[in-house]
């Protein structure tokens, strides 16, 4: 009987079952806990990195004030103002700006505007959309990842890997019915994903 309930342990000695039920017992906690805390530590240290990635600010030229994803990205200092766009244009080309400018801060969040020496910018945390003038016409654009063949669209054109400029012209008040439930949902999705860095985030991950 007393053999029954023992047993022998790695060293040769002979032990009680019972010692070697917890001993076992004890080991396998030991090793659970140690697997535990090394999965509670990688979450940690992802979530750390993506809070970095999401704080990290932009780099602001010392000598315009704009500011940029990357350090000494090339650009113009030069400070225009929106009102010199629109000199010796036709005053209906305001008005379609203005409605482009509103139609896109209804979408997405805050939208600042960066005038330089060729277009305007519309901007959350960088650049997402804008617009240029035209001597007869307000050339729209906005960011998307996908090149999106809708007619109306007259130019798509890919600026930089993954970062396609989508362009549409407004001439007239009718062509206002281009700023519709479509294109709504494209320019929620050019300010979350470009202007907001959130395509950039998760390709940092």
């Amino acid at each position: 009987m007393a053999m029954a309930d023992a047993g022998v342990d790695k060293a040769g000695r002979v032990v009680c079952s019972a010692s070697l039920e917890a001993l076992g017992s004890l080991r396998g906690t030991e090793h659970m806990a140690t697997r535990n805390a090394r999965s509670a530590e990688r979450p940690r240290v992802q979530a750390s990195t993506r809070r970095t990635i999401e704080r990290r600010p932009l780099w602001q030229c010392p000598r315009c004030g704009h500011r940029f994803v990357t350090k000494n990205l090339w650009h113009s200092c030069l400070d225009v103002d929106v009102a010199t766009h629109f000199v010796g244009r036709p005053p209906v080309l305001r008005r379609l700006y203005r409605a482009w400018l509103a139609f896109v801060r209804k979408q997405g969040g805050a939208v600042s505007v960066s005038p330089n020496r060729t277009r305007i910018a519309f901007m959350a945390d960088v650049r997402f959309a804008g617009r240029s003038v035209l001597k007869d016409r307000v050339r729209c654009s906005l960011a998307l990842a996908r090149p999106d063949r809708d007619a109306r669209f007259v130019q798509v054109k890919e600026e930089v890997p993954g970062w396609r400029a989508h362009r549409f012209d407004l001439a007239t008040p009718a062509d206002l019915r281009l700023l519709d439930a479509w294109l709504a949902r494209r320019v929620r999705e050019s300010w979350h994903e470009f202007g907001m860095r959130k395509r950039l985030r998760k390709r940092a991950r």
